[in-house]
């Protein structure tokens, strides 16, 4: 009910509810966007009309409308009152969405033992890129601050680098791996001394 205080599991569902509506529209718009676009070269080329000016006024107008569904400020739009509202019911004076999301709510998921069963996050098979050597296999055995496994990725590539390895004189199986991502998201790890 609108304006009621919600319960937590009440603004679980609508966090739920939202991120899935989008990310069917994303979907939706995506995976269409080529159809649409194909559609409307078709339309523009059929066009036999002293009025092709006003058409075209009006696709580009709808053009402009389906880029802006899947805008990062449309998304935020619709989950920024719900990443407050969160913050509300867990009690965080903090009303900035971002850090709710970044900080905040994270933290109240440690304290009160919560867990995401699984993201299904899949960084899919790695292949070699360039200059590649060797055949060694890389694992990332990672925990974060809270000594939970990150499970998190953007659709991206990864780059993993060698920076120090036997070659270099770095023992065998303490080689030290650069990961390297978008400019959000860039770390290096060093391998576990073998057991």
């Amino acid at each position: 009910m609108a304006g009621s205080a919600p319960t937590i599991g009440e603004v679980h569902t609508m966090l739920q509810n939202a991120v899935h509506l989008l990310e069917t529209q994303r979907e939706g718009a995506s995976v269409n966007a080529a159809n649409w676009l194909d559609q409307r070269d078709t339309l523009t080329q059929s066009l036999e009309t002293p009025f092709a000016g006003q058409i075209e006024g009006a696709l580009d107008a709808i053009q402009g409308g389906l880029s802006s569904v899947l805008s990062p400020e449309t998304a935020r739009s619709v989950l920024d009152p719900i990443m407050r509202t969160y913050g509300q019911v867990i009690g965080e004076a903090d009303e900035d969405p971002e850090q709710l999301a970044k900080v905040h709510i994270p933290r109240y998921f440690v304290d009160n033992s919560i867990t995401i069963e699984s993201l299904g996050v899949s960084l899919g098979t790695p292949t070699a890129d360039g200059g590649n050597t060797g055949g060694a296999e890389i694992y990332m055995l990672g925990k974060d601050a809270d000594d939970l496994v990150p499970e998190y990725g953007w659709a991206e590539a990864y780059r993993a680098e060698v920076i120090r390895d036997a070659t270099g004189g770095t023992r065998r199986n303490r080689e030290s791996i650069r990961y390297k991502g978008a400019d959000k998201w860039a770390t290096s790890r060093s391998a576990p001394a073998p057991a």
